[in-house]
Order: C-alpha cells, then sequence, then structure tokens
C-alpha cells in the first residue's frame, strides 16, 4: 500500500534573495521551485502640479500624490500629510495633517489628496511631508500673510471756486505678501462719481490713481473726497468757494433824482461782491438801455 507523506521545512526568509528559486522538497530527483516574493514597498510621489505651493495664510492646504507597491506583495499602509518647518533648533511639525489607508496590490498604484487647514500657522517657508511607512516625499510651501489694502490721499485741489475741475491724486497700496484685486472708487460728497474695476496690487506694490470732477454752485461749501478700496478708504474735506458775485446797489439819498435838460447827473452806488473770492468786473451806467460815458 502506497501512503502520502508530507512533510514541511522552515525557511528563512531574510537569507532568501527575491524572484531566485529555492529547492524546497526532494523526492526521487523532483524538485519543486518556489518564488520568494519581495515585501510590499509604498513609494510617494508628490503631484506638484496638482498641489498648492503658495497659499494666503487662513486658506486650505491642497496635497496631492501618488502612492505605488513597487514590491512583490499586497499589504495596506497607511499614508499620512504633515506641514513641516525648519526652525534653528530643528525640525517641527506645526501641523500633523490627515491620515489615509491605502490598499495596494503588488504593482498597484493610486492617486490620494489631502486638505491641510493652515489656519493658526503664521506665513512663512515651509515643507510638506507625505510619507508612508516605507517612503516620503516632501513639497516646499510659503504661506503668504494676506494682502493689506491701505488708501492715501496725497494730493487735492483745496480750495477750488464752484465751476472749477476738482483734482484728487490717491495712492492704494498693498503691505501684505499676497495680491488682493479690488475695485477703486471716487465719491464726491457721498456720491459715486468713477471706479476702476478689477485693480490688482500685489504685495508690497503701490498705484496711483487720478480722478476729477467737475464743481458747481450746489456744491459750495466743505463736501468730501473718498478714495475706496475695498474696505479701506481715505477721506477729507475740501473747500468750495463761491465764485465772484458783484451786487450793485444804488444810493438813492445820494443820487440826483432830478436835474435841468443840460446838466450832469450825479449816481452814486454801491457795489458789494458776496462771492468767496475777489473778481474784477466793469460796472456800467445804463441810460435807457445804453451806457453811458
Amino acid at each position: 500500500v502506497n501512503r502520502l507523506d508530507s512533510q514541511s521545512h522552515p525557511v528563512d526568509r531574510d537569507r532568501c534573495v527575491p524572484d531566485d528559486h529555492y529547492v524546497r522538497a526532494d523526492d526521487d530527483d523532483q524538485f519543486v521551485e518556489v518564488d520568494v516574493l519581495a515585501d510590499d514597498q509604498f513609494d510617494v510621489t508628490i503631484d506638484e502640479n496638482a498641489s498648492d505651493t503658495r497659499i494666503v495664510e487662513g486658506e486650505n492646504l491642497t496635497v496631492v500624490a501618488t502612492v505605488e507597491n513597487t514590491g512583490g506583495s499586497g499589504d495596506t499602509q497607511t499614508v499620512s500629510f504633515d506641514l513641516l518647518e525648519e526652525t534653528s533648533s530643528g525640525t517641527t511639525t506645526p501641523i500633523d495633517g490627515p491620515e489615509r489607508s491605502v490598499e495596494l496590490e503588488a504593482g498597484e498604484n493610486r492617486t490620494i489628496s489631502a486638505t491641510i487647514e493652515s489656519g493658526g500657522v503664521s506665513p512663512g517657508a515651509y515643507t510638506v511631508a507625505v510619507f508612508s511607512e516605507d517612503d516620503e516625499d516632501n513639497l516646499g510651501v510659503d504661506i503668504l500673510e494676506e494682502a493689506n489694502i491701505n488708501v492715501d490721499l496725497v494730493e487735492v485741489d483745496d480750495p477750488v471756486v464752484a465751476g472749477e475741475q476738482l483734482n484728487v491724486t490717491a495712492n492704494v497700496s498693498n503691505a501684505g505678501e499676497a495680491s488682493a484685486t479690488q475695485d477703486v472708487d471716487f465719491l464726491f460728497n457721498g456720491t459715486l462719481v468713477e471706479t476702476e474695476a478689477d485693480v490688482t496690487i500685489q504685495g508690497g506694490e503701490a498705484q496711483t490713481f487720478e480722478f476729477n470732477i467737475t464743481t458747481d454752485e450746489g456744491d459750495v461749501g466743505a463736501p468730501d473726497v473718498t478714495v475706496r478700496a475695498g474696505a479701506a478708504e481715505a477721506a477729507r474735506a475740501v473747500t468750495v468757494q463761491s465764485p465772484p458775485d458783484f451786487r450793485v446797489d444804488v444810493d438813492e439819498d445820494a443820487s440826483d433824482s432830478a436835474i435841468a435838460l443840460g446838466e450832469t447827473a450825479t449816481i452814486v452806488a454801491d457795489v458789494e461782491n458776496v462771492g468767496d473770492v475777489n473778481g474784477t468786473q466793469t460796472i456800467d451806467l445804463r441810460l435807457d438801455g445804453g451806457s453811458v460815458d
């Protein structure tokens, strides 16, 4: 009677070279060949084109990475996304980011993404690290100081006479690092006069804007001029003066009201400028609609 006898022989896998063949059983000159597979190997590559490399403080940071199992067997690993900072005392981790559980068969790859919330992190240069149990990839990230828009009135015609053009020159500057796009508005006495739409001010940049409006007698007084960019604005009052306005009042008591034919009449008149500015005008004496020399 023939009997099938089964035996097992342990093999130290660490001493085997992957993909080589080893004799595991010997029966009547028959050999059984066994493939020794490599361990799983999860390699990580960050997609720089799909990931954020510059964000404004407080914004979320998106990171996209490809994980590939280049080993010989399947497995599941945890892939982590962290934000690192190099300081004088070494590398710190301001943010322990999200984790992803990734299962891959040998030769398989998968694209994964994560969002890192940067709230509470100061502007500066950082590194995003994406790592598995076997590999790590890094990407430099700049977190920019948010835009800081300021408006200054650098030149304003003051005073002006009603009827004249009022010219205003303003500087709009950005003291932050991030750019900002804003409408730049010019208002006169609370009324919108002109808008420069969708103006982009880069970080550290300043731009000059010139506005004007023709005043009229309804503006006499101290109206405000305002230049506004988003939430930032600068305003001041200007003096609009009334033009020269000559009023003539004949002094009847001091003037001749009746004379004999051929005599010379004396007419006395008071002339008053009730406007705000000096002026020169010609005063005529008219008789029956005609000028008298």
